[in-house]
């Protein structure tokens, strides 16, 4: 149950599930490990300017309040904020490289010693790769430094820029992409996983209504114990969320503290008859019942309200 006043609750909800599904492997945009995500180089998605459109949709999003979409991999925002691919070489790591055959190619250059170089280079699978890279040089190990730095642009940059520059065009929208390459450090989380959620993140994130009932300090002290549990809880069709991060869905509609524009007010609801907790999702309020005498008991009740609501939406 939420409080009928929108100030932007729903749209946050809205473009965190859109985002959702732009990640999905069934749509093939990306690829890589979460949250260092980089664009694929599909074909058909180029001609058709998919990239330019996700590029829209991601503006769309950080103008109304949303999550805008923190799953891209470092370099990839410096590039959206530099479109200079030297500039992104610090952020390159091959942990980054979505291909095992390659990142592990580059590993063992990375790591290769002066004795051990030539071994590494001569191996026909290795020399197929650099030379596939692009890379034109000398292959010696003075040149390794620079060999490295070139094999990880082409894996993460230069063989993606067609797709990062349709990203670019869709992000000039209303002027989005303008004032992120204006104001980097204060959109970096709009496009870069910097926090990941935990129970401590979430509790700095909450704002307890100052109390001297009772009861009240006995549903906070469930409240956090419940937070804390290392437990997954099914929300929607097909998420499984710890219980800390469906708590914030359902209060936020988002999965990421990054964003919000103040701390989340928790409240208390003294009804006999109420058993489930509400959430003001547009202006970030949490009322928890106070019925529960147990643990066990408020936990059954809220496991019962997050995996029913948890999403004001139904999953498309």
């Amino acid at each position: 149950m939420e409080i009928g006043i929108d100030t932007g609750g729903p749209r946050r909800e809205f473009f965190q599930l859109l985002a959702d599904k732009i990640t999905s492997t069934t749509v093939g945009f990306f690829e890589g490990d979460m949250p260092n995500l980089l664009p694929t180089m599909k074909g058909p998605a180029l001609r058709l300017g998919h990239f330019r459109i996700l590029g829209t949709i991601i503006a769309h999003s950080i103008v109304n309040g949303g999550i805008g979409f923190p799953y891209l991999a470092r370099p990839v925002f410096e590039y959206i904020v530099t479109q200079n691919a030297e500039a992104c070489l610090i952020h390159c790591t091959p942990e980054i490289v979505p291909n095992k055959d390659a990142r592990e190619i580059i590993k063992e250059i990375s790591s290769s010693t002066v004795e051990s170089f030539g071994e590494v280079a001569n191996r026909p699978d290795v020399l197929d790769y650099i030379c596939n890279a692009g890379w034109t040089g000398i292959i010696q190990f003075s040149e390794k430094e620079h060999l490295v730095a070139t094999l990880l642009l082409h894996e993460v940059i230069w063989k993606r820029e067609s797709a990062i520059n349709q990203l670019l065009q869709g992000l000039k929208l209303l002027h989005v992409l303008e004032t992120v390459q204006k104001f980097p450090d204060r959109f970096q989380s709009k496009f870069v996983y910097n926090v990941a959620l935990t129970s401590s993140v979430l509790k700095e994130n909450l704002i307890f209504m100052e109390t001297s009932e009772v009861v009240h300090e006995r549903t906070k002290e469930f409240f956090l114990r419940y937070i804390d549990a290392n437990v997954t809880i099914a929300c929607g069709e097909d998420s499984q969320f710890k219980r800390c991060a469906a708590v914030l869905q359902f209060i936020t509609g988002q999965q990421f503290v990054g964003g919000l524009q103040k701390k989340i007010e928790v409240g208390y609801i003294d009804d006999p008859k109420a058993y489930y907790p509400c959430a003001g999702t547009c202006g970030l309020k949490f009322f928890l019942p106070t019925k529960q005498e147990t643990f066990d008991e408020f936990s059954r009740d809220m496991d019962k309200a997050l995996e029913c609501e948890a999403f004001g939406f139904d999953c498309f």
